[in-house]
C-alpha cells in the first residue's frame, strides 16, 4: 500500500471478547485482544501514509463458530461439550447473520471508523469493562452461569 502510493484500509476482525473478559474463552479472548491491540497500533503508523484501519468487534453473530471451535475449559455446571451446544443454541436463537456485520464494516471503512462495536452485547462490554474491570468479570460470571445452569 505504502509502495502504490499510500491510501487504502486494512479491516481486521477481533471480537467483543477482546474488548472483554469472557470465562471459559481464555484463548480465544487473549488473541481477540491481541488483534485489537494490533489493530489501534498499527492504524497509528498506517495513518502516517493515508492508509485507515479499522478492527471489527462483532459479538453474538451466528456463524460456525461455535460448532468448529474447540473449548476446553468447563464450569462446575457442565462440560465443555455440553456448554458448546447450549451456546450453538443460543447463536442460532439470535439469528444475528455475518451479512449484517459486513454492512457496518463497509460503513465503518467508508467513515474510517477505528474500533467498530457491531452488536449490542459488544457495546455493553466494552462500556462496563471500561467502567469498572470488577463488574465486567462479575457480569461475565453471570452470564456463564445462566447458559450452563439450564443444562
Amino acid at each position: 500500500m505504502i509502495k502504490q502510493g499510500g491510501g487504502g484500509h486494512i479491516v481486521n476482525t477481533a471480537s467483543g471478547a477482546g474488548l472483554a473478559p469472557m470465562p471459559m474463552m481464555s484463548a480465544y479472548c487473549c488473541t481477540k485482544f491481541a488483534v485489537e491491540g494490533f489493530s489501534e497500533t498499527l492504524r497509528a503508523e498506517a495513518a502516517l501514509n493515508g492508509i485507515g484501519v479499522t478492527s471489527v468487534c462483532p459479538g453474538i453473530v451466528k456463524t460456525n463458530i461455535t460448532v468448529t471451535g474447540k473449548m476446553f475449559s468447563s464450569t462446575a455446571h457442565t462440560k465443555a461439550d455440553d456448554f458448546i451446544k447450549k451456546l450453538d443454541a443460543f447463536y442460532v436463537k439470535r439469528n444475528y447473520t455475518p451479512d449484517r456485520v459486513a454492512k457496518k464494516v463497509v460503513k465503518a471503512v467508508k467513515r474510517n471508523t477505528a474500533v467498530l462495536l457491531v452488536c449490542p452485547e459488544t457495546y455493553m462490554g466494552d462500556f462496563t469493562h471500561k467502567l469498572s474491570r470488577t463488574f465486567s468479570i462479575f457480569q461475565a460470571k453471570q452470564l456463564v452461569n445462566i447458559l450452563t445452569k439450564r443444562m
